[in-house]
């Protein structure tokens, strides 16, 4: 819950993309998870109260540390282990002192 509830969105966009590919996803041979339903980032954006070119800017940092790809449009491809040391490493509690 803090994690969703944090005021950083890469922590919260983090934490709804784990939780699309545990109730949506497929696995791949190579240990992802493909998310069995279209992801467009406006969508991804209204589920964690933020805009969509936050999001963006987000997931496409995300792609360039190995935790995401989008092999098509409004395809999203999670590596769940990379995400959830994401975050277990980041402090998501700080939120809380703020």
């Amino acid at each position: 819950v803090a994690r969703v509830l944090s005021r950083d969105i890469a922590l919260r966009l983090a934490a709804t993309l784990l939780a699309l590919g545990e109730r949506f996803g497929k696995p791949n041979p190579d240990g992802s998870i493909s998310v069995g339903i279209p992801v467009a980032h406006k969508m991804l954006a209204r589920m964690i109260g933020s805009n969509r070119v936050t999001v963006t800017r987000v997931m496409t940092e995300m792609r360039d540390q190995g935790m995401v790809r989008a092999p098509g449009r409004n395809q999203v491809v999670i590596d769940a282990l990379q995400l959830k040391n994401y975050l277990a490493g980041a402090r998501s509690d700080n939120w809380l002192t703020a």
